[in-house]
C-alpha cells in the first residue's frame, strides 16, 4: 500500500509538471491548452487517489517498529531477557 500511494503521489507531481510545461508553451506559442487541461486533471486525480488511500488505510502507514513485550506475551511469543531490558530502557528514555 505504501508503494502504491508513493507512486500515485509521484504521478501527481509529474502530471502537474506536465500542466506547467503546457502553460509555458501556451505563453510562448499560444497553443497546447490540452497539456494544461490533462496535466491539471491527471494531477488532481492522482493526488485525490493517493490521499483517499492514505486516509482509508492508516494502519498500513503507521506501524510500530518494535512491538510491546506485553503484546508478544499475548501472542505466545517468547522474548529474551536482552530484548526485554532493551525495551524497558527505551520506555524509560521516553
Amino acid at each position: 500500500m505504501r508503494l502504491l500511494v508513493t507512486a500515485l503521489s509521484i504521478a501527481s507531481v509529474f502530471a502537474y509538471g506536465y500542466a506547467l510545461a503546457g502553460a509555458g508553451m501556451y505563453f510562448v506559442k499560444g497553443t497546447h491548452t490540452d497539456y494544461i487541461f490533462w496535466g491539471l486533471l491527471g494531477g488532481t486525480v492522482f493526488a485525490a487517489a493517493a490521499l483517499f488511500l492514505y486516509r482509508k488505510f492508516p494502519g498500513a502507514f503507521f506501524v510500530s517498529e518494535t512491538p510491546d513485550p506485553g503484546e508478544l506475551k499475548k501472542m505466545d511469543i517468547t522474548v529474551s531477557d536482552s530484548q526485554q531490558s532493551a525495551a524497558s530502557d527505551q520506555s524509560e528514555r521516553e
